[in-house]
């Protein structure tokens, strides 16, 4: 829960959302308007925190269907890289 928790507040961060994102059934772009500045303020504020490189930026959109895809997705990103 720990990394499910830090990825949600790197999203917050980046979407300058002042509340928790409740709703993991939004589209990140669709619902949150998430343009490419924030995108890779996300990615970015990913990286630092988790010590990752993300390079597949097209696999990941694939998973951006909604929140809760994404998270799922990059937590297990995550621990695959950790598991290295």
């Amino acid at each position: 829960m720990i990394v499910r928790d830090a990825i949600l507040r790197i999203l917050e961060e980046s979407l300058e959302e002042s509340g928790d994102i409740a709703d993991l059934s939004l589209d990140p772009i669709e619902d949150l308007h998430m343009d490419s500045v924030q995108l890779m303020q996300f990615i970015l504020g990913l990286e630092d925190k988790f010590n990752i490189e993300i390079s597949e930026f097209a696999e990941m959109s694939e998973h951006m269907g909604t929140i809760g895809e994404l998270i799922d997705y990059l937590m297990e990103f995550i621990e695959n890289k950790r598991e290295r």
